[in-house]
């Protein structure tokens, strides 16, 4: 059972960074697309 502690830690870890990357590009492409849209309304 003690095998199984570290690689539920890894995986937190794991999962902890795939959700921090995906709200990270989640932010990028929102702003992207205000920017985006406000500079095609603005000649």
């Amino acid at each position: 059972m003690a095998a199984l502690e570290p690689l539920l830690t890894w995986g937190g870890r794991v999962v902890r960074g795939l959700g921090i990357a995906l709200l990270f590009l989640v932010g990028l492409t929102h702003r992207s697309g205000r920017a985006r849209r406000s500079g095609r309304a603005r000649p």
